[in-house]
């Protein structure tokens, strides 16, 4: 086999060479990007870049009007957090590119501070690609989390663990990437800054030459699996929302009650995320699958294909990282809202009310326009809701009361609960109470009653029984 090899090489031309695959490898197959694709990278960046920091610095400020701060809020500031520093990161590359296209090379100045700080930028780099997409992942399975299970979600869910989600995921993904900052800096010292320079670059210690490659093999491999894994789970995330759908259409009258335990802004924001990271990076997954099948000797990538898919892929990526707002406004109208709250076109109680629907005030507008007097609530409900008013709060504060003294006993409380009955009808509890160890809980219904007789109480005691 090595004699048939050699004879094999003996009759090709002197500038074709075989690889480790027996594949033909030619010194010209390297040709330099179209200008074209070169200038698409230089072109695009500052534009995306503007759109980052302005667009993820208003993702932050709009996210905090939501209150409480849950999981929605710490999941998409994360994501947030990771777009502006990938993209702010990638300046430096930007500044050496874009000075070695006007003088022919990056002038000394240029080229020693990108030396300097080249491995922390690629590691911090992708630390941000790996964090960003994981917590897609993360985020849908507690939207799934939410809508399939809710109680479940009660439970395991809420801001403070999801920040410690957010942590592990980002502590994780450093921990993948900093080969990333061992191998530079290794190459740094022992070649860009060594003095004399030595003339070729020495090799790698054979512990780091295994680290980065089985560093380089699983990259593939996770941004594969991560494709995948957004793509499935937002897939099942659908299909449960259809079925759910279906199924309270089918089983409720038409206008009645909508679920409040699902956060529908928050769904829509997170398959808007999911469906810009899948369309952009498309591309990036064909080509990880190029990728392992020319590593494992199946097909080969040509390297001229590789030259013009480089800058094509990483303008998708910085796309992905960028377009974040504007997904956020066009797909969920509280998120506009808040916007509007920021420039100061809106007070803040009805951006965040969310009991106010589209219907009821644009029926309130046009009532408004064709009224010729001063229009009061009364006047508009034929009646002086005040009493009714009074009333449902003080309920609503003897159930928060309630709830608080059953929380300090160690139990999980919610209120508004829509629940089923065994019958199939459906019934909404004040507020409820669970002992998760035990695997019961209780159905608090206070009732608040303006004092008429002596034996009132014992007749609303029997009325509710």
């Amino acid at each position: 086999m090595n004699f048939a090899n050699s004879s094999l090489n003996s009759t090709l031309p002197a500038a074709i060479s075989l690889d480790k695959c027996g594949w033909p490898t030619s010194v010209h197959s390297q040709r330099p990007q179209p200008p074209s694709i070169r200038y698409l990278d230089l072109c695009s960046y500052p534009l995306l870049l503007l759109l980052t920091t302005i667009g993820n610095v208003l993702n932050l400020l709009v996210l905090r009007l939501d209150k409480p701060f849950g999981s929605k809020g710490v999941y998409l500031s994360a994501v947030a957090i990771t777009d502006l520093v990938y993209m702010w990161s990638a300046i430096i590359s930007y500044i050496s590119n874009y000075d070695g296209e006007v003088h022919g090379l990056p002038r000394p100045a240029i080229r020693d501070m990108v030396d300097r700080l080249n491995g922390f930028t690629m590691f911090l780099q992708e630390t941000c690609v790996i964090a960003s997409a994981w917590m897609i992942v993360a985020f849908t399975l507690e939207r799934f989390l939410a809508i399939r299970y809710p109680l479940k979600h009660l439970i395991f869910s809420h801001g403070q663990r999801s920040l410690y989600v957010v942590t592990g995921v980002v502590s994780v993904a450093a921990g993948i990437a900093v080969v990333r900052l061992v191998d530079y800096y290794w190459f740094y010292t022992q070649f860009i800054a060594a003095v004399p320079r030595p003339p070729r670059v020495p090799p790698r210690p054979k512990i780091l030459l295994e680290w980065y490659g089985t560093y380089v093999w699983a990259l593939a491999f996770i941004q594969i699996g991560t494709f995948i894994a957004i793509l499935l789970l937002n897939a099942l995330l659908l299909r449960v929302i259809a079925r759910q759908h279906r199924v309270r259409r089918e089983s409720l009258h038409v206008g009645e009650h909508r679920s409040r335990g699902v956060d529908r802004g928050a769904v829509a924001m997170l398959l808007a995320c999911s469906l810009c990271y899948l369309l952009t990076q498309m591309p990036g997954f064909a080509g990880n699958v190029l990728f392992l099948l020319n590593k494992a000797c199946i097909h080969q990538l040509h390297p001229r294909t590789v030259a013009v898919l480089a800058p094509i892929l990483n303008v998708l990526l910085n796309v992905n990282f960028s377009a974040n707002f504007l997904l956020y406004c066009g797909a969920n109208p509280r998120f506009r809202k808040g916007v509007k709250v920021l420039m100061g076109n809106q007070p803040l109680d009805s951006a965040t009310d969310r009991s106010t629907s589209d219907s009821r005030r644009k029926s309130l507008e046009s009532t408004r326009s064709m009224s010729l007097v001063v229009e009061t609530l009364s006047n508009l409900l034929g009646k002086c809701p005040k009493a009714e008013l009074l009333r449902n709060s003080h309920q609503g504060r003897v159930e928060k009361f309630l709830g608080e003294v059953f929380r300090k006993t160690g139990l999980v409380v919610d209120y508004r609960v829509h629940c089923c009955v065994d019958i199939g009808s459906t019934r909404r509890a004040d507020s409820i109470a669970i002992d998760c160890p035990a695997g019961k809980g209780f159905i608090i219904d206070p009732t608040v009653r303006f004092e008429a007789r002596l034996t009132q109480p014992t007749d609303v005691a029997s009325e509710r029984a």
